[in-house]
């Protein structure tokens, strides 16, 4: 119990070592428990249903899959693996500067990540599987546990404080072994900009401030994870702050905007430095 509420790092060495948080709490039946099968009843504040845990039958086997084993609720979508992104047009800084938000452009490349079952899969922006390339990003599933998600956002590389474009290239060049042995020397950053499904639901119709609370309401702490803030209205500040930092640009979203895939002509506008 005196891990109840308890956030912070667990000094190495000592039981739990690392960084602890505590993700979700509430009461559990336990229904079936050994050292490969652990079926369990959640009652929680986010993780509620029958759930199977099960690993190989190693004599340390510490990778586990899960598996919801109770029907779904009423009116539960399972998320699709991809979406064709929604584009941003070249242009100005919008007149009704009140009626837009404002993120910084990174000069990454477009991701879809779906986080399903605890496990993590990436698609460029054609839809192409580029899981392989980014290793760094496969336990995030432990930080969403039982959440199913599907995120739009911006794979980046990051030197001194800024976008790294030539090792973004060399990472995209990178895939399996290649990409597992630059991890320690050539990290990637998943930049979550939107949310497009979330728990058996489609949040697409959703105004854009709505999907970005919802974002900013996933409770994530990893070092490869971030979420840019946005900023509503100043866009003539935010995109001096883009040429200061020698970022790309600014992508201004009109903040009662639906996400369309792979359109959105004039609800998205990019404007380079």
């Amino acid at each position: 119990m005196e891990y109840l509420t308890f956030s912070g790092e667990i000094p190495a060495g000592e039981y739990g070592g690392g960084r602890m948080t505590v993700w979700d709490t509430g009461k559990y039946e336990t229904l079936h428990w050994n050292d490969h099968k652990v079926e369990v009843v959640f009652h929680g504040e986010r993780a509620r249903g029958k759930y199977l845990f099960t690993n190989r039958h190693d004599e340390d086997a510490r990778d586990w899959t899960l598996r919801r084993l109770d029907p779904a609720e009423p009116g539960h979508e399972d998320a699709p693996e991809f979406l064709e992104p929604m584009t941003a047009v070249p242009g100005g800084l919008p007149p009704d500067d009140d009626e837009w938000a404002y993120e910084f452009a990174w000069g990454g490349l477009r991701t879809m990540l779906l986080v399903c079952g605890g496990r993590v899969t990436a698609h460029d922006e054609t839809g192409a599987d580029v899981t392989g390339r980014y290793p760094e990003l496969h336990k995030l599933g432990e930080q969403f546990g039982s959440t199913e998600v599907l995120l739009d956002g911006e794979v980046v590389v990051v030197k001194d404080g800024k976008p790294y474009p030539d090792g973004l290239e060399e990472r995209r060049r990178a895939d399996g072994a290649a990409a597992k042995r630059l991890k320690a020397s050539c990290p990637v950053f998943y930049f979550a900009a939107d949310v497009l499904h979330l728990d058996g639901r489609a949040t697409l119709d959703l105004p854009y401030t709505k999907r970005r609370e919802l974002l900013d309401g996933l409770a994530v702490e990893d070092r490869h994870w971030q979420v840019p803030r946005y900023y509503l209205g100043g866009g003539e500040a935010v995109a001096g702050a883009s040429r200061q930092h020698g970022l790309p640009g600014v992508v201004a979203k009109r903040a009662d905007s639906p996400y369309r895939p792979g359109g959105g002509p004039g609800d998205w506008l990019l404007i380079r430095n």
